[in-house]
């Protein structure tokens, strides 16, 4: 990978170790790289305050019993901008994307399985007009405030077609991730790598794609209570990890789970930053930081806890992204998204549902390296009956919070 972008080589092999384990120690960062504890925590903390580096915690959400949905809004020219930030805002958004000259919207969204169903599912799976009226206010944040304040995750697909300013809608399940989020970054060798692994047992970054984690799509299995941390009387609870030792994966039962709201305090800060302290998190949730600590261990011992690491793809050269619709033929449609998955370009590949039934995210150089991508590489797979794509102008929400605008370009800081 040519180093055109806006990171040095410490800095890349910074980013790669957090890939490998999103809450590894710096000093045990820094033992690998041959640099001190102390530069180590400077490039991390130069990166994060430059927007160019955060480590958010992801929830599975197919585990939680949630179900994926990508979402497509078109909306009135001046109220793109206020309905994409009111949706990156809320919890219940996985990623947010303004596209095609910023009237389109694409976001991707966790909706809570209901007894009935995914709630807000009834006629998502299609497009609509939108209801309710034109809206109000300047660039239509009136109407955007119509579902940003309050109201909780279970109505936010049955409430968007009636946002004014929306004119249009579709909402699509996904069915099967083949590819998720793809890292551009590689500066360790594979001895490195193989000394910043995870602890065996503990889950390292997601292979999310546009959903909620490795396992998008709805949960088959019943949903059952999370055990809590311990009982009354303090001791563990079986096959929940002591201090320092890995939870087997197998530990933690493969159905369906339900977390509690000290759980979600906990997730909550996670998603923030993934690297807050033991006592910072508890001090969220209630718990002890002990408790804390074989929590976070039985979270990602049973594959329900990852950590991502977002870099924007401008920081590593890449300056042309897009969304990519596919009408693929049922026949192939398992082909083509394994060959999606496998071509370096694409970040995102999944099966969804509705007439174009394979999604994709694509990062290239360049407006022409992405022409080159789709006339050489995708239009010649077999199967594939109609392309769509969309360029993407501006990326609010990737899977932490709302990503802030990037502080004003300056003077370069001193580096180490």
């Amino acid at each position: 990978m040519a180093n055109s972008g806006m990171l040095d080589g410490l800095d890349r092999a910074v980013v790669h170790a957090l890939q490998l384990d999103g809450r590894a120690p710096f000093s045990r960062i820094a033992g690998v790289l041959g640099v001190s504890e102390h530069t180590v925590a400077r490039r991390y903390r130069a990166m994060r305050s430059r927007g160019l580096l955060r480590v958010v915690g992801v929830p599975d959400g197919g585990r939680l019993g949630h179900t994926a949905w990508s979402v497509r809004l078109t909306c009135a020219p001046d109220a793109a901008g206020p309905v994409a930030e009111a949706l990156a805002r809320r919890e219940d958004t996985a990623w947010v994307r303004l596209l095609s000259g910023g009237t389109e919207i694409a976001c991707g969204i966790r909706a809570e399985n209901g007894p009935d169903g995914p709630d807000g599912a009834d006629g998502a799976n299609g497009t609509g007009g939108a209801r309710g009226g034109t809206g109000s206010g300047t660039g239509g944040e009136a109407g955007a405030a119509t579902w940003d304040r309050g109201g909780g995750e279970a109505l936010l697909l049955r409430r968007l077609p009636r946002t004014p300013r929306v004119l249009s809608m579709s909402a699509h399940a996904t069915l099967h991730l083949f590819a998720g989020w793809r890292s551009r970054v590689s500066a360790l060798s594979p001895e490195q790598e193989s000394q910043l692994c995870p602890p065996a047992g503990l889950s390292a970054g997601p292979a999310a794609g546009p959903s909620t984690g490795p396992s998008a799509g709805r949960a088959e299995r019943a949903s059952r209570p999370y055990p809590p941390p311990a009982t009354p009387h303090g001791e563990a609870v079986p096959g929940e990890a002591v201090p320092g030792e890995a939870v087997p994966r197998e530990a933690v039962p493969r159905e369906a789970v339900v977390l509690g709201e000290q759980d979600r305090a906990l997730l909550r800060v996670l998603a923030r930053d993934g690297r807050a302290g033991h006592a910072e998190l508890a001090a969220a949730c209630g718990w002890s930081p002990s408790t804390v600590r074989r929590r976070l261990e039985w979270l990602r011992g049973g594959g329900l806890l990852a950590f991502d690491v977002e870099v924007p793809p401008r920081a590593l050269g890449y300056r042309a992204e897009a969304w990519l619709w596919l009408k693929v033929r049922p026949a192939r449609l398992a082909a083509v998204g394994a060959a999606l998955a496998a071509h370096e370009e694409v970040d995102v590949a999944a099966a969804v549902t509705g007439p174009a039934n394979l999604m994709a995210a694509v990062t290239c150089r360049d407006t022409g390296d992405l022409y080159r991508y789709l006339s050489e590489r995708v239009a010649p797979l077999k199967g594939v009956r109609e392309l769509e794509s969309a360029p993407v102008m501006r990326t609010l929400k990737r899977s932490g919070p709302l990503i802030p605008p990037a502080p004003a370009p300056g003077r370069p800081g001193r580096r180490a």
